[in-house]
């Protein structure tokens, strides 16, 4: 689905301020093994709330806060929320993710 979703130039700054491709966030929604120990924490839940959209031709403007429930490589677990933008092109007769950007304000 990640892999519909995203344009193949897609740019992702999360809300540490770390860039990611398309394939890394294919990479990153594989559920990891539990002894993974390369990924610094592990999203349980998720909650988008408060979306704003706005579109202009064939391009649209997506604002929401997320809410995560994630797994620390302790073990234990956090809640994190962050606002949220994406920006969406209409393409070949369906909407593709071309950028995401994170702030944890």
């Amino acid at each position: 689905t990640i892999a519909k979703l995203l344009a193949d130039d897609f740019v992702g700054t999360d809300g540490r301020g770390i860039l990611s491709t398309k394939q890394e966030e294919i990479d990153e929604a594989t559920v990891p093994a539990p002894e993974a120990p390369d990924r610094p924490f592990v999203i349980l839940d998720e909650n988008i709330s408060d979306i704003r959209v706005r579109t202009y031709g064939k391009t649209g403007v997506v604002t929401a806060r997320s809410t995560e429930k994630i797994r620390l490589k302790s073990g234990a677990t956090s809640t994190i929320q962050y606002r949220r933008t994406t920006v969406w092109i209409r393409q070949e007769n369906s909407w593709r993710c071309v950028s995401f950007h994170a702030d944890p304000r």
